[in-house]
């Protein structure tokens, strides 16, 4: 089973409401749009041999529907004891203050530097620091302009409205995700402004475009459904 990284919000997303929509850049962009023959709307293209050719995205990173991914996310974790065994305590950003505690055996002690009580990047997150709760099963892929992210799309992504302390309910993202300055004006420009702070500085490396939303680059849109771990045989 490959992995999958998740940003805070859709963490949440998965925990809360046990679907999640992750949208993350195609990694070859096309390089424009135009009207071909026989379609009503731009279609993207790339350019072949001076000419305009139809636009297709590549392998999609989620895989196809069924795929299952287990989840990396923002964590940290400690060395503490249960009883005589060393243990772990692993705690996630996403939802401050939860954790989950794992016994090990002498034998397989992680060493101590993966260990760190500051937060360390989802990117190199072990398999045994991942939540046992996430398992995430895709459903249903498909490729279209970051701009045209619907409203239900950006709340599909982990998007909330919450109430905030003296501010009244206002569109946030989640956790150490908040975006105040676009807060109380909806939640596809709160999914722009965490769109930009992703990804906006990084470009296509074939096509050199900018991922930065006022380009429009090309998105998958994976729809997941968290699966619920098999219970344990009893003896």
């Amino acid at each position: 089973m490959n992995s999958l990284i998740l940003h805070a919000a859709e963490v949440r997303r998965a925990l809360e409401q046990g679907t999640v929509l992750v949208v993350r850049p195609i990694s070859e962009q096309p390089d424009g749009a135009a009207r071909f023959s026989g379609c009503d709307e731009p279609e993207p293209y790339v350019m072949k041999g001076g000419h305009a050719v139809p636009w297709k995205p590549g392998k999609c990173p989620f895989g196809g529907p069924g795929s299952t991914r287990w989840v990396r996310e923002t964590w940290k974790a400690r060395l503490t004891k249960t009883g005589i065994r060393p243990g772990v305590m692993v705690f996630y950003k996403a939802t401050l203050g939860s954790f989950q505690g794992l016994v090990f055996e002498d034998d397989i002690l992680p060493p101590d530097r993966q260990l760190s009580l500051s937060w360390r990047s989802p990117v190199g997150m072990p398999r045994w620091a991942t939540r046992q709760d996430i398992t995430l099963k895709l459903l249903d892929v498909r490729a279209k302009l970051v701009q045209g992210i619907s409203e239900e799309d950006a709340i599909a992504t982990g998007i909330q409205y919450q109430t905030t302390d003296g501010a009244g309910q206002k569109w946030y993202g989640a956790g150490h995700e908040v975006c105040p300055r676009s807060s109380a004006v909806g939640p596809v420009p709160v999914f722009g402004a965490l769109w930009d702070a992703r990804y906006a500085k990084r470009k296509d490396k074939q096509s050199n475009r900018s991922y930065a939303r006022t380009d429009n680059p090309m998105v998958w849109l994976g729809k997941f459904e968290v699966v619920k771990p098999k219970p344990k045989p009893t003896r």
